[in-house]
């Protein structure tokens, strides 16, 4: 094809993985623990007496730091802090865009959850379930900032 080289994606040779690329994947990864984490949580019924937005601290902060050791150990090159919190930064907003999306999905299939969470949420029981779901949601996006500062 006239010189034009097309490189394939492989999980094991990371070393070509762009920065957005390993962004993306950690940002699925710290998603896909999230909620296995709060399903497991239901299952044993003690999802409800915790706050919803308290499950994500762990695993974005686990995630952030495996995202900065793993590119380091790949790709051999000097990180500066600036260099890191922009990398975590961008995993942190692609995590939020796809973390928003789940709330609402499972806040509107489940209307028990709904009245749970009306009941049970430690804001205030006065607010709404957007107003609920947004402050999760901002809560989510400065967690994401400060660990992405530490």
């Amino acid at each position: 094809m006239n010189g034009i080289q097309q490189s394939k994606f492989s999980f094991k040779n990371k070393n070509n993985w762009s920065n957005n690329r390993f962004a993306w994947f950690y940002a699925i990864l710290i998603l896909i623990l999230s909620v296995l984490l709060g399903v497991l949580l239901k299952m044993a019924g003690i999802y409800e007496t915790m706050g919803l937005r308290s499950i994500n601290i762990f695993f974005i902060t686990i995630g952030f730091f495996a995202l900065i050791w793993d590119y380091k150990r790949t790709k051999h090159q000097k990180l500066d802090f600036v260099d890191a919190f922009l990398l975590c930064a961008r995993t942190g907003f692609y995590y939020c865009l796809l973390y928003l999306p789940v709330i609402l999905v499972y806040l509107s299939v489940s209307n028990s959850e709904l009245q749970l969470v009306e009941a049970k949420e430690t804001f205030n029981n006065n607010f709404s379930i957007i107003a609920i779901v947004f402050s999760t949601y901002i809560e989510t996006v400065s967690t994401v900032i400060i660990i992405g500062i530490v």
